[in-house]
């Protein structure tokens, strides 16, 4: 009877490690023409996997199964790029760097603020009151 169950604990034991070993990896890199960008999008066409890019514009997409699979890869201030790729049974499939390009400059956004001397008395005053409440009522 131990032989027997042996043997089925054996075959249990390789078909479940046949199911975890039966998807592939993606793993790559996003950069721009200066550096590597971190928080790319990165997903697949038609499927529920996405991934991020790291702070060294790294990501992995794990778990796909074998076949052919397009990747969408967006970033705010940059042109969306799709990347074919091939996924192999248990393999870990390492691409080339994707380059983002610009599409447009971003310029800078300079915000001024200004307080008449009246409104700054008053919001000091209030402040003053404030801190003096505060103090004097414990």
């Amino acid at each position: 009877m131990k032989k027997l169950s042996y043997v089925a604990a054996a075959i249990l034991l390789a078909q479940s490690a046949h199911s975890f070993a039966s998807n592939g990896k993606l793993v790559g890199t996003v950069i721009d023409q200066q550096s590597h960008l971190s928080g790319v999008m990165i997903t697949v066409k038609g499927q529920k996997a996405t991934a991020v890019t790291d702070y060294r514009g790294r990501f992995e997409l794990p778990n796909l199964k074998n076949g052919e699979y397009t990747l969408v890869v967006s970033y705010m201030g940059y042109d969306s790029v799709e990347v074919k790729v091939k996924v192999r049974d248990s393999e870990i499939t390492l691409l080339d760097p994707i380059i983002l390009n610009s599409q447009q400059q971003i310029e800078e956004v300079v915000s001024v603020g200004q307080i008449f001397r009246g409104e700054m008395a008053a919001a000091n005053n209030q402040k003053k009151c404030l801190e003096y409440y505060q103090c004097y009522s414990r």
